[in-house]
Parts: C-alpha cells; structure tokens; sequence
C-alpha cells in the first residue's frame, strides 16, 4: 500500500492473509504424513475435517465481526485439534512398528 496508513479494512485482511500462511502449514504437513505413512483412518480424518471448520470459523469472525474473544477461542480450539493430529499420527506410526 503506498500513500498514507493503509485503511483498517485492508490492514485486517492483510494480516490475517498472512495468519493462513503460519499453522496451517502444520497442517498441511501432518496431512500429507498421514497419508504417505498410511496412516489414514475415521479418526484422522474427523480431526482434519473438524480443523478446516475452525479455521473456516475463524475467517468468518476475524473478517465479519471480528469479537477478539470468540476469535481466540476458535484459535486456540483450532490449535488443540492440529496437536491431537500430531499425536495421533505420532502414537499410530509407534503402534505400526
């Protein structure tokens, strides 16, 4: 943005543009472990899925009414599912040993 202070709406899409570029990366990792190792189950699955809706969730908050406390919460529950992937895939691959 050139010019003067980039307006409040553009200064909100920005960052959280660069919000979808931080986590989410872990996600995308433990996704492709999950299914190169074989380790795809309901289970899996159910927290992949249930990831992509927090996050979706979060969208929607942080760009519509964007309540900091409600966008914490969806936050901190999307970052509670991405650890219970990482520990599901790390408790599968050494239960598959």
């Amino acid at each position: 943005y050139q010019g003067s202070e980039e307006p409040e709406e553009i200064r909100v899409v920005t960052r959280h543009f660069s919000n979808l570029f931080e986590m989410p990366v872990l996600f995308y990792v433990v996704a492709t472990l999950t299914y190169t190792t074989g380790q795809v189950n309901r289970w899996m699955v159910a927290l992949a899925w249930l990831y992509v809706g927090l996050r979706y969730l979060h969208t929607y908050v942080h760009l519509g009414a964007n309540d900091v406390r409600l966008r914490f919460q969806v936050y901190f529950a999307s970052g509670l599912v991405l650890v219970l992937l990482w520990l599901s895939l790390l408790l599968a691959l050494l239960a598959a040993d």
